[in-house]
């Protein structure tokens, strides 16, 4: 943050008594941050978290409700001229996969499982549909264009499975609230 100052930084002397017997504490460049400045760091932290979660989620939960529900059987033709085994199956997975996987991290609940979903989802759709390694030219570059994108966005989900949902989240809620996390939580 910008303009940000200690709140109080000197030496002084406190003359306190101890059963009766005056003594004097010396207190050396002490720093005293105001609870405001705290307060605004985990805000913007907070806002900033919520925020990150919407934008990270966004593109697959408009990729499922917008595309692949709507166009279920053009999308699952698709998937089997690529190769992909039992595309109808797969597909519904995917859909799956992708709302609540979305949802999860919308909502904060459960994120790391969520984000685990959707990095799996990223994985599957990176090796069949993003393959530039079998293309040439123009094709090949637009492919390891979109595996890059997906690799960051996996890099995406490895930070939210590893540091979870942030402060303003239903999963800091439960923790706060001294709800124990029961085996096999993230």
């Amino acid at each position: 943050m910008t303009g940000w100052k200690p709140v109080l930084r000197k030496r002084r002397a406190t003359i306190c008594r101890v059963g009766g017997i005056a003594k004097t504490a010396i207190m050396a460049d002490v720093e005293v941050v105001s609870l405001f400045h705290i307060t605004q760091n985990a805000l913007m932290q907070g806002i900033v978290s919520v925020l990150g979660r919407i934008l990270i989620a966004a593109i697959f939960l408009l990729s499922a409700v917008g595309n692949k529900v709507p166009n279920f059987n053009k999308v699952a033709e698709h998937m089997a001229a690529e190769g992909v085994p039992s595309p109808r199956v797969l597909l519904a997975g995917a859909i799956v996969f992708l709302i609540a996987g979305s949802l999860s991290l919308i909502a904060g609940y459960k994120a790391r499982w969520g984000a685990t979903l959707l990095l799996v989802f990223l994985i599957l759709a990176s090796y069949y549909f993003h393959d530039f390694w079998t293309l040439e030219g123009a094709e090949r570059q637009a492919q390891t264009i979109q595996f890059m994108k997906n690799l960051a966005l996996m890099g995406t989900m490895l930070f939210v499975i590893g540091n979870g949902s942030g402060a303003f989240s239903l999963d800091n809620r439960e923790r706060a609230e001294g709800k124990k996390h029961r085996k096999g939580d993230f």
